[in-house]
């Protein structure tokens, strides 16, 4: 009688475990690139919702004698509704990830009535960020808002 020998087909435990282990790093570094690059998107969002509120208030401006809205709250859902009201803005934007939070938009009008200061919480350098509209940023109602981040859009 003569025996045969078979080869054995497929993959050891070992092989198996190597390719799972390098499968599990892989996948750690794309979910790493995916947050840094939805933080981006965020940010970017954030500044082009400034850009379209500083529009707004531009445009309400130039109605009201060049005054821009009171503040009472600070915030953009509190104290620019009259920008929805008066058809200068469709819709007030909400930040993207922080929406109808503490780190909400911010909006303060400066003790010169043609002045104000805008403020989004950027993902990126983890602070406020303060865009103006005034050759002095106000800081009345911006408490906590220390990075200044350019002229309002």
């Amino acid at each position: 009688m003569m025996h045969r020998r078979t080869s054995q087909r497929g993959f050891t435990l070992i092989e198996l475990l190597v390719v799972i282990a390098i499968i599990g790093m892989l996948s750690s570094v794309v979910l790493a690139s995916v947050t840094t690059v939805r933080e981006g998107a965020r940010d970017a969002r954030r500044l082009q919702d400034l850009s379209s509120l500083s529009r707004a208030l531009e445009l309400y401006a130039t109605d009201n004698v060049g005054a821009y809205p009171p503040h009472s709250a600070g915030t953009v859902s509190g104290d620019l509704t009259t920008l929805v009201a008066n058809n200068h803005i469709p819709a007030l934007p909400s930040d993207p990830r922080y929406g109808g939070t503490t780190n909400d938009y911010k909006y303060c009008r400066g003790t010169n009535t043609g002045t104000y200061d805008l403020a989004a919480y950027v993902e990126e350098t983890n602070q406020w960020c303060r865009f103006s509209h005034a050759a002095t940023p106000s800081t009345s109602c911006l408490t906590g808002v220390t990075v200044f981040c350019g002229d309002a859009i």
